[in-house]
């Protein structure tokens, strides 16, 4: 391995990273590991290296990699287990002192895990409530306590008619909000649209993409994950696959790059977007509102995992020869020193 890499490698032992969160404050990488089973311990790294156990969370049992920050405070949503029922809940981690709080949201019915977003000074999301011939989908936000402020956009889905909407997926960007959804009139008749809404909740724009059984893309079950940079919108599925977008005009959106494993660095700033292919060397970047192609120099044997960013340091987690995970912190000039 290049000496001048090895001289960023961290140690952590007796730590397994199982989730990381985009870097914050001055490239501060929180992440948690399962302590026990159903418990998860918070860490914060410093970029001097310097390790801090953080706060804890009991009766854990999923949640996805969406998370927003607000001042010192990171949030994402979360499943706890309670009663043993799953129950929907908003996490905020202090980020300065560790504490947390768990905020239960309204409605236990709900999907318990969903992407969220930052809009403004609230956090946006989408929820579902599946009823025995029905299924409601609907934009929810909150504020910083769990509270709902409103709900908007309804979409309701005859399960036996197989007629109706569903919202696949959510994203903003200051000024809009991108709502990803399917309109159905029969089991063979499933259209996909992306309509845009204004700070009001009203639509200004709608986008028809396709027949959904033309875009295999979006007929998996799950939409994880779905950013909005600039006027690309950056997607990825339940089945591993990512892809970037571009909204030409109101009438017409293009799929600028599709492939599995394709992935987004994690970014409080998405401004400078920079993408990957898992399991490669193969980085991406978007320069002038053009897709330019790139690769990560890694020692032979090495790959990309997952990276983390903010303006001033780069956390990578690549695959070393036996596969296993390596940990990288970085200043971000030096990561560029390593991208050709």
């Amino acid at each position: 391995m290049s000496p001048s890499l090895l001289n960023y490698k961290l140690e952590l032992e007796g730590i397994n990273i199982d989730c990381c969160f985009p870097l914050v404050q001055d490239g501060n990488l929180v992440f948690w590991e399962y302590a026990d089973e159903n418990r998860i311990q918070f860490y914060k790294i410093r970029p001097d290296g310097a390790c801090e156990s953080f706060g804890v969370v009991d009766n854990f049992y999923t949640s996805m990699k969406h998370s927003v920050l607000f001042d010192n405070s990171l949030c994402f949503m979360a499943g706890l287990t309670s009663s043993n029922n799953l129950r929907g809940s908003l996490i905020k981690l202090n980020i300065n002192n560790g504490e947390v709080d768990v905020h239960y949201l309204e409605d236990n019915n709900a999907v318990v895990v969903s992407p969220i977003c930052k809009y403004n000074n609230s956090i946006l999301t989408f929820r579902s409530i599946n009823g025995n011939k029905s299924t409601t989908t609907y934009i929810e936000l909150y504020d910083m306590n769990g509270d709902v402020l409103g709900r908007y956009f309804y979409c309701y889905y005859h399960k036996i008619s197989k007629e109706g909407a569903r919202i696949r997926g959510i994203c903003c960007n200051e000024n809009s909000i991108f709502v990803l959804y399917f309109v159905s009139e029969g089991i063979d008749n499933e259209r996909i649209f992306l309509s845009e809404l204004n700070s009001e909740f009203n639509e200004i724009s709608r986008i028809y993409i396709g027949q959904k059984n033309k875009y295999p893309f979006f007929d998996s079950y799950i939409i994880s994950e779905m950013l909005c940079i600039d006027r690309f919108i950056f997607a990825f599925n339940g089945s591993m696959e990512g892809a970037l977008f571009e909204i030409k005009n109101e009438n017409k959106i293009n799929c600028v790059y599709k492939k599995m494993d394709f992935d987004i660095a994690n970014s409080y700033d998405q401004s400078k977007p920079l993408f990957y292919i898992r399991d490669s060397n193969k980085l991406f970047f978007i320069k002038n509102h053009e897709f330019k192609k790139s690769k990560m120099l890694l020692p032979k044997g090495y790959s990309i995992c997952n990276l983390y960013y903010d303006e001033e340091y780069v956390f990578a987690i690549l695959y070393n020869t036996e596969h296993k995970h390596e940990y990288f912190f970085m200043p971000k000039d030096v990561f560029l020193q390593f991208v050709k």
